[in-house]
């Protein structure tokens, strides 16, 4: 496969779960995400190792878009590939923007995806973004620091 079928692929991906993020439906959500997952943002990162996590963190977000007055979300890839000697793996990288309700600029911010291929289709296994928690509460600080103390009681001494 080509750069083109991976770039495809990753705005095909982007497109879907974007439409079910923002207007929150969790099952058609829950396609293109795999448990568990990892989410990095620019101020705090979490495991996503159930899909109860999962519904709870894309419910806050749907809603905190809702709150900031968000009434439109557009991603497009900029750059993605499949990762060498892994055909099932594609890795790269894409702009979101937000237009707002009250005419504000739209905020664009850029994020990076690893995407894994399963048999029932590609699902995203990693994300990182440029974006704070704090710019839109997506992953609440109780629930970062609750998994940072299981994660570190799961650690050797």
């Amino acid at each position: 496969m080509s750069e083109f079928d991976a770039r495809r692929i990753y705005q095909e991906h982007l497109d879907a779960a974007s439409r079910a993020a923002f207007r929150g439906d969790f099952n058609q959500f829950l396609e293109y995400i795999a448990i568990p997952s990892q989410v990095v943002m620019a101020d705090r990162e979490v495991v996503i190792s159930t899909s109860e996590e999962l519904e709870l963190l894309m419910q806050d977000y749907a809603l905190n878009l809702q709150a900031e007055g968000v009434v439109a979300e557009r991603e497009w890839c900029i750059e993605a590939a499949f990762v060498p000697n892994m055909p099932d793996m594609i890795a790269g990288t894409n702009l979101t923007e937000w237009t707002f309700a009250d005419g504000r600029p739209p905020r664009r911010f850029a994020n990076r995806l690893v995407l894994l291929h399963y048999p029932v289709g590609w699902k995203l296994i990693w994300l990182q973004s440029d974006l704070a928690c704090e710019d839109l509460n997506m992953i609440s600080p109780e629930f970062a620091a609750a998994q940072a103390g299981i994660l570190s009681s799961l650690r050797p001494q």
